[in-house]
């Protein structure tokens, strides 16, 4: 029985999702105001969006399409470090095929 046999829901038949094809996380040092802006950029560029922290250091987390355009708005605000971009069909990966056999002996 292969993995698609299995029915809705198994990992052969995963659809793909209709959400944001990537999540960026980067640290950001910048001031309050430059932050103001960033959050108003960053939530028309995707959702998810989290920003946290305060005297000049932030982390940041989004789901966009636009990869880039969201570490562009934060280059644009402050200084972006320890950016780490993901792509979420990333994640659903095609089995392994298997590499071996078996062989039965049998007296007679």
């Amino acid at each position: 029985v292969s993995p698609a046999d299995e029915g809705p829901g198994a990992f052969g038949s995963c659809q793909a999702d209709e959400g944001p094809a990537f999540e960026v996380i980067y640290l950001l040092e910048a001031g309050d105001d430059a932050v103001a802006r960033l959050r108003a950029r960053l939530d028309r560029l995707g959702d998810s969006l989290v920003v946290v922290g305060g005297d000049g250091l932030w982390n940041v987390h989004i789901h966009v399409d636009d990869a880039g355009a969201a570490v562009e708005a934060g280059v644009e605000a402050g200084r972006p470090y320890r950016i780490r971009i993901t792509h979420f069909g990333a994640a659903e990966r095609a089995p392994e095929q298997v590499q071996r056999a078996v062989v039965a002996v049998v007296p007679g």
